[in-house]
């Protein structure tokens, strides 16, 4: 099989132009995940094996957007069907050479470049998390469920997540603002795990501990916790993965399938009903263990990402001392909420001396997302001084060419 070429174009595919709308994101042009139905437009996830397929109608979520007044401006670029977390084939717009990451690369990199002022993408591990945070960009993966997940290519439906990614938080507001009318307590207490942040590379820690130092200083008491262990969650994690990848795509031709998906179709049909016994009581334990957290805190902070964007086409990344595979590198600390369902947040913070922000994972309640967003949005001049006013969602950007 040839490999496919690189692109800087973070679109597949451009939307036909349609009359302007009004609503609280008029004017607001949106980048969809080619995973996500557009009607009219192809749907088949970067996939041969789905090859001209056609979406009849738009998935509920991109209607609602719509309906506020959002223009879709295209389908943007993707690891195949969302199997992946580097979007490989796409080049970083600001930081040659490194992967703009996955599985919704295309979204953030359509943000990055101006061609769209809103991604909408899927996270099943931290798909919208992971190219926010790679490309200097705020990712929200809301609570489970808050975004409808119709008209989306399913990974894993126990643990998919629809959510956003934008240069300036008051617009993920305002999409929010669209599926969640709750408002948020002005003065949140904070929780951090400081063995999740100490695994971190180093250049990573600096920055988030520079910012946590400018929290404390500011007078914000920094509760300690702990999150539930990797090895428990991330077995979970993937036994529901490869189930879900069995039932979803067990009957598709598998030589239209990304080699991810095939490993994931193999271990699903080699596990027994007792490995998803299990995987299942570790995600009830997991999301009553993080829950748990909550009665000392309103907010849990930790980092986005354990490393700076891995290059390009990277299959394995050092982290800790250790070679890991790309994957369980990116997702180490993005999965567990996954799992757990939990609202998720990745905010840039000034990272000296490199051309992108390191960023930090802001993780609130089940189901306090304007919450967790509110809250944020006055955080944001003690964990970035020199960032955007928190203020300003930097006005309506309309697409360079198309627009719908």
């Amino acid at each position: 099989m040839n490999p496919i070429p690189d692109s800087d174009d973070p679109f597949t595919v451009l939307a036909p132009p349609r009359p302007c709308r009004t609503g609280p994101l008029a004017g607001v042009g949106l980048a969809v995940k080619e995973t996500i139905a557009v009607a009219g437009l192809p749907w088949h996830g970067g996939s041969k094996a789905l090859e001209g397929r056609i979406a009849r109608a738009d998935a509920p979520a991109v209607a609602d957007l719509r309906g506020a007044g959002v223009g879709v401006v295209g389908l943007t670029r993707c690891d195949t069907l969302g199997f992946g977390v580097t979007t490989p084939t796409l080049r970083h717009p600001s930081a040659p050479g490194r992967s703009v990451g996955g599985s919704s690369g295309g979204a953030a990199a359509a943000v990055l470049l101006g061609r769209a002022a809103l991604g909408l993408g899927t996270d099943t591990g931290g798909s919208c998390r992971i190219p926010a945070a790679c490309c200097g960009l705020f990712g929200l993966k809301p609570s489970r469920g808050l975004v409808p997940l119709a008209g989306m290519m399913p990974m894993a439906p126990g643990l998919d997540h629809a959510g956003f990614i934008a240069a300036r938080l008051p617009l993920i507001r305002r999409a929010l603002a669209v599926f969640d009318a709750k408002g948020a307590a002005p003065h949140p207490r904070l929780a951090v795990d400081r063995e999740a942040l100490a695994a971190a590379e180093p250049s990573v820690r600096d920055a988030l501990d520079a910012a946590l130092a400018r929290l404390v200083a500011a007078g914000h008491r920094l509760c300690p916790v702990r999150l539930p262990g990797e090895p428990l969650w991330r077995a979970a994690h993937g036994v529901i993965v490869c189930r879900a990848a069995l039932e979803v795509w067990g009957r598709t031709r598998r030589d239209g399938l990304p080699p991810r998906l095939l490993a994931a179709l193999d271990r699903g049909a080699a596990l027994k009903p007792r490995d998803a016994a299990l995987a299942l009581k570790a995600q009830t334990a997991c999301t009553a263990a993080v829950d748990g957290l909550f009665e000392r805190a309103d907010l849990l902070l930790l980092p986005t990402l354990a490393v700076p964007p891995p290059p390009q086409r990277a299959n394995v990344v050092p982290v800790g001392g250790h070679r890991r595979d790309v994957v369980a590198a990116l997702t180490l600390y993005t999965g567990l909420f996954n799992l757990t369902g939990h609202p998720a947040l990745a905010v840039p913070v000034a990272h000296p001396g490199t051309p992108l922000p390191a960023s930090l994972q802001i993780v609130a309640p089940l189901g306090a997302d304007l919450a967790l967003v509110d809250a944020v949005r006055g955080l944001l001049p003690l964990l970035d001084p020199d960032g955007p006013d928190p203020d300003e969602d930097g006005g309506p950007f309309h697409a360079k060419a198309g627009g719908a």
